[in-house]
């Protein structure tokens, strides 16, 4: 967990994660999309994107480290596009 900033959080966002720990097949805070690409893949682009979205959401994990009594939410300091956009996972 050292590679995340950890940070409490809101009340909203603590809300959420409760409802999620209770329920956690309750699909309500689950969102979902695709987008079919037809054509040529352009690695280069879908790497530009998917790096332009990790810069600008500013929570993308949440838990509750060791030694804390309170759920925290993180952000990454560095993420690479998973494996299934055409790069090796190791």
């Amino acid at each position: 967990m050292s590679s995340l900033n950890w940070r409490p959080l809101t009340a909203a966002q603590e809300g959420i994660w409760y409802a999620q720990a209770i329920d956690p097949k309750n699909p309500d805070q689950n969102l979902v999309d695709y987008l079919d690409i037809r054509g040529p893949l352009r690695l280069a682009f879908l790497e530009k994107a998917f790096n332009q979205v990790m810069a600008e959401t500013r929570i993308r994990a949440s838990a509750v480290p060791s030694g804390r009594s309170r759920t925290t939410a993180g952000r990454r300091t560095s993420a690479r596009p998973p494996a299934a956009c055409g790069r090796s996972a190791g």
